[in-house]
């Protein structure tokens, strides 16, 4: 996809005048196609626990096998416990890595406090005049004049055409061009913010303003998958079972082990006696991941 394109104009522009923001609008494109990093995934489901319903049953009905609701035997159950090992272990390497980037962004926001409280305040005359210097310049009004305006909105719209037909390769030229453009500009600019007397403080607190979102603040549509779905791809492939039956036997043993023996005369769930007599053998070990099937 080519060099990630520096967000926005040269850092320190926001700071005076906010420049063109038609920069901006492309460079949302480019990550818009990349998924969101695992952290920013995980939305942790909680369903609701399979519970015995009040529907009276009667004790002779069996269930009806198809591809979706197989019989469950000790085999099966064998092959259900395989796979929710590997479900277990893949929570647990998303929590993992999870609070890691927790811990991280923790660490970022403590030193940016750190950062920002050793700074000396700026004062706002000084701005002032050298934001009056700054959009005087004719560096500036070249780069705000309609020539420049038209150039960068051409390009947003060659590279708008290319991501909606998904020429990936022409996306990323036009992005490339328009960075290079914009690094160009940037070191031209920062010659005409010095020149007007601008101050490190001054462009530091600038680029602080203007710095782009963490990737955990992107649009709820664009974060969230399943990771129930998931779970279920990883441990049916474990067990043998296509996912949509692994997920149906799952929920079956979670209502065996969340019911009395009362409780599964009347529940909504049948179970022949051979699968009563498969799942009480089983019931210790099924036990073992009761979080897990609550949870998730």
């Amino acid at each position: 996809m080519g060099l990630p394109i520096r967000e926005g104009p040269p850092y320190f522009l926001p700071l005076f005048d906010p420049m063109d923001r038609s920069v901006r609008a492309l460079l949302l494109l480019v990550p818009a196609l990349v998924a969101a990093p695992l952290s920013a995934q995980i939305r942790l489901p909680k369903p609701k626990l399979p519970t015995a319903s009040g529907t009276s049953r009667a004790a002779t009905r069996v269930p009806t096998y198809d591809d979706r609701v197989l019989e469950i035997t000790d085999a099966r159950l064998s092959a259900l416990l395989r796979g929710l090992a590997a479900e277990q272990g893949k929570v647990r390497e998303l929590q993992a890595l999870e609070r890691a980037e927790q811990d991280e962004a923790a660490a970022e926001a403590v030193e940016a406090r750190r950062q920002r409280d050793e700074r000396k305040p700026v004062d706002p005359a000084a701005r002032e005049r050298v934001k009056r210097c700054y959009e005087a310049s004719p560096e500036y009004r070249t780069y705000m004049g309609p020539t420049e305006v038209a150039k960068r909105e051409a390009a947003m719209q060659r590279a708008t055409r290319a991501s909606e037909q998904r020429k990936y390769d022409e996306m990323t030229r036009i992005s490339d061009s328009l960075t290079r453009a914009n690094d160009a500009w940037e070191a031209t600019m920062m010659q005409v913010a010095r020149r007007c007397g601008a101050t490190d403080e001054m462009l530091r607190e600038d680029d602080d303003d203007d710095r782009p979102g963490r990737p955990e603040e992107l649009p709820p549509e664009a974060e969230e998958v399943s990771v129930q779905d998931s779970l279920m791809v990883v441990g049916g492939a474990t067990s043998g079972m296509a996912p949509e039956a692994y997920g149906v036997m799952r929920e079956r043993v979670l209502a065996f082990l969340n019911s009395s023996p009362e409780e599964l005369n009347q529940s909504s769930y049948i179970y022949s006696a051979l699968e009563l007599r498969a799942l009480q053998g089983k019931r210790s070990q099924l036990s073992q991941y009761m979080e897990l099937l609550t949870e998730y």
